[in-house]
């Protein structure tokens, strides 16, 4: 279970609490009035109070019932942080000490929605929300905040600077790769940011976005020059001719016997 579907639990409990008082009130009152048959006679205008109270209550715990609905703190689709509740959450942290936000995104989203429609890609969202949880706390990561900021961008929170997660979030994005649910190709890539560069928020999302978009450019950078046949030839040329190799084989089992060697 996600840290933020801990979060949300609480918060409904604490919202069934804050409606519940105003019951034991009433309980309380009516055991009151009890207890005064045996001591003295109760006026009449203690029940129109007691009417009127209880008016209030019933109107007071629909009320709260009215704005529980309203004050939802995980998205329904992902189950991580809403953005305003994220961004509530990061304020308070970054104002505490040194902190971190990651950025993961589903490079494409949007093609999973037009190819596959729009609940296949809501399904994508809530799997890799999940993934990225599971995958952080097998580092031994745990209770982070996680939420959708928008698309298919996810923002997590973590205390510290960001020395110690950029190896994780590389080896999450590297393990993401190509990653296949329900025989939907998924890409990810990620970018990282802490509390060094800036304690504005704002800014801080402005940074992770402007390296996101780097990151990606030279990924399809690096993606056109492997894909160039002409260079490869004459660099594997010149690397026999420079005797400048590195040989690596890989063996082939048939019948748990060498087969051969590839």
């Amino acid at each position: 279970m996600l840290f933020t579907q801990e979060k949300e639990r609480t918060h409904r409990f604490k919202l069934a609490l804050r409606m519940g008082l105003p019951i034991f009130a009433l309980a309380f009152v009516i055991s009151l009035a009890k207890i005064t048959d045996y001591t003295d006679t109760v006026p009449a205008s203690f029940y129109f109070i007691s009417v009127g109270v209880l008016g209030i209550m019933v109107y007071f715990i629909f009320y709260m019932i009215y704005m529980g609905m309203d004050e939802n703190i995980t998205d329904p689709v992902t189950h991580t942080f809403t953005r305003e509740y994220l961004f509530r959450y990061f304020k308070r942290a970054i104002a505490k000490d040194k902190y971190t936000i990651i950025l993961v995104s589903i490079d494409n989203l949007h093609s999973i929605n037009d190819r596959f429609g729009v609940s296949n890609g809501d399904k994508v969202l809530y799997e890799t929300a999940q993934w990225i949880g599971k995958f952080l706390e097998k580092k031994g990561i745990t209770k982070f905040p996680i939420g959708h900021f928008k698309g298919g961008d996810f923002l997590i929170g973590l205390k510290g600077d960001k020395t110690k997660y950029l190896s994780a979030m590389e080896l999450m994005c590297i393990k993401f790769e190509d990653h296949i649910v329900d025989e939907i190709e998924i890409h990810i890539s990620g970018a990282i940011v802490d509390t060094n560069y800036s304690k504005d928020m704002n800014q801080l999302i402005e940074k992770l976005f402007e390296l996101q978009g780097d990151n990606r450019d030279r990924k399809i950078g690096s993606d056109v020059e492997y894909a160039n046949p002409s260079k490869m030839e004459l660099n594997v040329v010149e690397a026999i001719k420079n005797k400048s190799l590195s040989l690596m084989y890989q063996k082939v089992l048939h019948n748990d016997k060498n087969y051969l060697f590839e």
